[in-house]
Order: C-alpha cells, then sequence, then structure tokens
C-alpha cells in the first residue's frame, strides 16, 4: 500500500501544471536547451537554442513572446505565440513593435503541446529589448546661390516619381507612366563610355550561410536559384519572401537581389520599380543599377 502511495504522489508531481523540472530531466524530454535572445544588428530580436536529444517525436516548436517573465505552464496564457517552426530550426528572429522588455519561451509539439516551463532552458529568464535610437541634429548644409548669366535657362528640376518607397509594402504592382520613364532617362547623367558590364553584388551579410532564421530563409534562395543564374525562380522565391512576415533588414536585402534577377532576366522597368523602393535605404549601391536598366529600355 505505501509503495502505490509513494508512486502515485510521484506521478502527480511531473503531471501537475507549471511544475518545474531541472536541467537533467528536460534533456531526457522533448525540451530545447540553452535559450538566448540578443539583439542582432539593432534592428531585430536573434533567438537560439539547441535542440532536445530526444527529437523524434517532435513535429514543431511553436515560439512564445511576453512582456513578462514566463516562469510557469500558466504564464503562457498571457503569452502570444509569434511562430510555429519547423521542428529542425534551433533559431529565429523577431522584430519588437516598441522599445519595452520582452520574454521568450520554447515550447515542443509532439502529438500534442509539451507545455513545461523551465527557466534559462527552454525560456529566457532576463528581459530584451531594442536599443533606442540617439536621434542626432540635422545638419544645415549652406548651399551657395547659384547665379545664371543672362540668357542662361535654369536646369528643369527631376520630377518627384511617386512609385512608393514604403518598404514594407510588398505589392510591386505600381505602373511607372511612360512619360515619366522618359523624363527620368533625359534627365539622368549617363556617360558616353561604354557601360560596365553589371556583375551580381552581394551583402556581407549573405556570404556565409546562417544558422537559422529569415537571413537562412534568404541565403537557401540566392543559393539554389540567384548564383545558378535561375532568376526567372529568384524571381517567384524572393517575391513569396518579401510577402511573408520576416524583418526589415531581410526584406531590403530581398528588394535589392530582386532587382539585380528582375535585370539579369530583362525586366528592366520592373527592375527600376524595385531599385527605387530601397534607392533611400541603398543609394550609391541602387543608383548604378538604376541606371543601366534605364539605358536598357
Amino acid at each position: 500500500m505505501k509503495k502505490t502511495v509513494v508512486l502515485f504522489c510521484l506521478l502527480s508531481f511531473f503531471l501537475l501544471p507549471g511544475t518545474k523540472i531541472s536541467s537533467a530531466h528536460a534533456a531526457d524530454n522533448p525540451i530545447v536547451q540553452d535559450i538566448k535572445a540578443e539583439v542582432a544588428n539593432a534592428s531585430f530580436i536573434s533567438i537560439s537554442w539547441k535542440l532536445p536529444s530526444s527529437s523524434e517525436s517532435i513535429t514543431k516548436f511553436w515560439l512564445y513572446r511576453s512582456s513578462q517573465p514566463m516562469t510557469r505552464t500558466s504564464d503562457l496564457q498571457g503569452a502570444v505565440k509569434i511562430a510555429e517552426l519547423d521542428h529542425r530550426l534551433s533559431g529565429w528572429t523577431d522584430t519588437l513593435p516598441d522599445y519595452n522588455e520582452y520574454y521568450y519561451a520554447v515550447i515542443a509539439v509532439t502529438d500534442k503541446p509539451y507545455n513545461i516551463i523551465l527557466p534559462s532552458i527552454n525560456a529566457t529568464a532576463t528581459g530584451i529589448s531594442m536599443p533606442v535610437p540617439v536621434e542626432k541634429p540635422a545638419e544645415k548644409i549652406q548651399k551657395p546661390e547659384k547665379l545664371y548669366e543672362s540668357g542662361t535657362k535654369r536646369e528643369t528640376p527631376l520630377p518627384y516619381l511617386d512609385v512608393g518607397t514604403e518598404v514594407k509594402d510588398t505589392s510591386l504592382k505600381e505602373e511607372l507612366s511612360k512619360h515619366t520613364i522618359e523624363s527620368v532617362k533625359e534627365l539622368t547623367y549617363f556617360s558616353d563610355k561604354k557601360q560596365d558590364v553589371m556583375r551580381p553584388y552581394f551583402f556581407e551579410e549573405d556570404l556565409i550561410s546562417p544558422d537559422s532564421g529569415d537571413d537562412f530563409l534568404l541565403f537557401s534562395i540566392l543559393k539554389d536559384y540567384f548564383i545558378q543564374r535561375d532568376y526567372k525562380n529568384s524571381i517567384i522565391q524572393l517575391k513569396k519572401l518579401i510577402g511573408t512576415n520576416i524583418t526589415d533588414a531581410v526584406q531590403n536585402r530581398a528588394y535589392f537581389y530582386l532587382g539585380e534577377a528582375q535585370f539579369f532576366s530583362g525586366e528592366y522597368e520592373e527592375s527600376v520599380k524595385t531599385f527605387v523602393k530601397i534607392s533611400q535605404i541603398y543609394p550609391q549601391q541602387t543608383k548604378k543599377w538604376i541606371d543601366t536598366a534605364l539605358d536598357n529600355f
């Protein structure tokens, strides 16, 4: 009789909601290990963890975010599930909605969620927030007044191109009028020298394969299609990626590669519209592509 009572107490201890168990027990259960959350590139949060040793039964992971520490199962009710991830992933990136502190937890799902919270193991114990940007006072540049001699005409100003520079706008259906295109061609400086052969440009972030997250998704498209010069499929895959909930940094670079793929596919007008979207973010890199694409209209 005593053995039965002891066994019942042990089972009750492990099955009670919110029960905290040690990392030694976590290693034998579908619980991720060593969760970490760090600020990456001052634009998003990088969350990483180690996969559990017994992961055969895991079908996916649920990633939670909360403004309060998560120390027990009941705390998940006040958290937001921000992503459902492949069971092979060991990291993710998140863009915070404000500059407050947030906490993260990763829950493994087998035939049902394994709702066990272990602070510092599968739930962050320390809050993390994005650094508040420091606004620098705008410098006033004094431009000398330009004088025109008698009979000299003033230069025609470059017309405003209302093609949407909002990077979050995933629509690529804006149309540039023929008149606007011709105006840009006439007013953009073109050298008489032969244009250099355009070669694909890659950002440093995409030269090394990342472990996971949005950067890994973009790297996979570049590796499988773009580097293979399969620009048609590159366009398809990059548009799909841009249409998902990815970080601003990855989306900006995806737009740039989309413009390159459209250029190499001969879609020069579409290429110009794509590069104009991010011209304020990458002014030096996009100028040469826009000029060359306009030359090929």
